[in-house]
């Protein structure tokens, strides 16, 4: 049961661009805190227990996905019932120019154990 509540608490991000190649794990939580207010969820770093960039898929060009892990389920769901808001996302209140690109921005559930992204209506792929 615990190991169950583990994978309750991380969502995944995908299409978030990275401000530089030396991004660091500051850089990224202030980038998700950012953006998870700009979709209009209440959450601040305090909620936020880790985050980090992972690798490329092999047939993946753009840039790396985000794993966010909440301290609280409650921090979770407040991001997963905002998520169908990341297309009204404004680039510049989140720490990029005007012209950058957010419209493929997509937050997901992650299962832990088998890495993969949960698909259905949690998912606004």
């Amino acid at each position: 049961m615990l190991h169950e509540n583990r994978n309750q608490h991380t969502i995944k991000i995908v299409g978030v661009p990275e401000k530089s190649p030396e991004e660091t794990a500051w850089d990224t939580s202030d980038l998700c805190v950012a953006l998870f207010k700009e979709m209009g969820a209440e959450i601040n770093i305090h909620d936020i227990d880790t985050v980090q960039r992972t690798a490329r898929g092999r047939d993946s060009d753009g840039p790396r996905p985000i794993m966010c892990k909440f301290v609280r389920r409650l921090a979770r769901e407040s991001v997963i019932s905002a998520q169908q808001q990341t297309c009204n996302v404004n680039p510049v209140k989140i720490g990029f120019s005007e012209d950058t690109d957010v419209s493929k921005i997509s937050i997901c559930n992650y299962d832990e154990d088998s890495q993969e992204m949960t698909k259905g209506p949690l998912c606004t792929q």
